[in-house]
């Protein structure tokens, strides 16, 4: 199997679409007898939109290029350009140039200066200042040609050295062997890279998507801001504290995160272990969704008494108590059984925070109801320390028990913090349907 990609790295998002892919299958290919993967460096034409038809097509006229003079412009020649001698690497002209010439074809017939030959036949030529017009694109004339170059294949009027310059770039090759394929392939049964679940190719592709993701929403979430990042790993910037995301160098499959406080009297030892698990176990693992890493960043940048609501929540479903009612699933994103909102579709982030309000779901599971979970959509008011079950049909009888349920919890532990509202619903909530 081959496998090819670009070389180059995206500056913004430090990541390169081949590195992780090369270095995951030099770590396979140590660890599986008989697997193998050679790498070969290839030049490729680049693919930016500026220099895709750069092999025969010119630059537009510029301010600091003029479109010339007719006065100083070459005649044409008396050989139409497409019969020209053709330098280009690519070989002859393509097919379908070739089926213009016809034995009723004349020998040269002078362009109309309103058609332009492209692959296909004549078409119309966009003027210099219509949208039409496009860097690159073949369809125009080349305005520092002749009157008889158009800056086709075969045309003398070829790219500068400049332009040449640009028009290959670095590329790898990978080679792998059929044992090598099979093992990134396979369901990871035998812990090739340690405990990681599912395929092994599926996970580093996966994690790595995850960490762009993040670079991407960090700039959309209040509260975090970008302090660096690199291709395994990005540190964002609280008020509070560092959040750090890596990616492990020594198997790929997992994207762990690490917390180093910068304040004190908001973290503890045990604070940070529950939300470093939780993104582990939950949010960072098969199935994996973008959605659930978004409502997750959006709570990192939350104010010191959402953390303390949301770890305490996490903590209720990492640590289930067989002495609770109800066993407690926050779900990061909206899970289908929610109640439905135009503006609110399932598997959408879950987490929705305004200025002074934070909507989020929460699922709550009891042995007597096996197939028929109870979904709360509840919304928390910082400001005053309130949880109440937000006003979103259907008011059935159960949504009306949750509610009276997190009226008088809210009210009766106020002080506490909504932890203890949350532990006092799982554990008094009535199950019967």
């Amino acid at each position: 199997m081959i496998m090819t990609g670009d070389t180059r790295s995206r500056g913004h998002v430090g990541y390169s679409k081949i590195y992780l892919l090369n270095k995951f299958l030099d770590i396979i290919s140590k660890k599986v007898e008989g697997a193998t993967v050679e790498t070969v460096s290839t030049p490729t034409v680049s693919s930016e939109p500026a220099s895709k038809y750069a092999a025969y097509s010119p630059q537009p006229a510029t301010p600091n290029h003029p479109v010339p003079s007719p006065a100083s412009k070459p005649q044409p020649s008396p050989q139409p350009p497409f019969m020209q001698p053709n330098p280009s690497p690519l070989g002859a002209p393509s097919p379908a140039l070739m089926s213009m010439m016809s034995p009723q074809t004349p020998q040269y017939m002078p362009p109309s200066p309103a058609m332009v030959p492209s692959p296909g036949g004549y078409i119309q030529q966009a003027s210099p200042g219509s949208a039409q017009h496009i860097l690159g694109s073949p369809q125009y004339r080349n305005p520092n040609a002749g009157a008889g170059s158009y800056g086709i294949v075969g045309s003398p009027s070829g790219p500068s050295k400049a332009q040449a310059h640009r028009l290959y770039r670095s590329s790898s090759t990978l080679i792998v062997n059929k044992v090598l394929l099979d093992a990134i392939l396979t369901y990871n049964t035998q812990d090739i890279l340690g405990k990681a679940k599912g395929c092994m190719l599926e996970n580093m592709l996966s994690v790595s998507l995850l960490k762009r993701h993040i670079c991407f929403n960090i700039s959309e979430t209040r509260g975090i801001q970008m302090r660096s990042n690199d291709t395994l790993s990005t540190s964002i910037q609280h008020e509070s504290c560092y959040y750090r995301f890596s990616i492990d160098p020594n198997t790929l499959q997992t994207i762990n995160l690490s917390i180093t406080p910068t304040r004190d009297g908001i973290w503890n030892k045990q604070m940070i272990d529950t939300i470093c698990h939780y993104f582990t176990v939950k949010i960072a693992g098969p199935p994996y969704k973008a959605n659930a890493v978004t409502s997750f960043l959006r709570i990192l940048g939350g104010p010191p008494s959402v953390l303390h609501l949301f770890v305490q929540m996490m903590s209720l479903e990492l640590r289930h108590d067989p002495l609770y009612q109800w066993r407690l699933t926050w779900c990061p994103c909206i899970p289908p059984e929610a109640p439905r909102l135009n503006e609110l579709q399932p598997g959408m982030a879950g987490c929705v925070f305004t200025s002074t309000k934070i909507l989020f779901f929460v699922r709550l599971d009891h042995q007597q109801r096996p197939n028929n979970p109870v979904i709360i959509p509840i919304v928390y008011e910082p400001g005053n320390n309130n949880l109440k079950r937000a006003e979103i049909p259907p008011h059935d009888t159960m949504s009306q028990r949750v509610t009276e349920q997190l009226r008088r919890s809210s009210m009766q532990y106020n002080e506490q913090g909504m932890g203890a509202a949350l532990r006092d619903l799982i554990c008094n909530l009535d199950p019967s349907l």
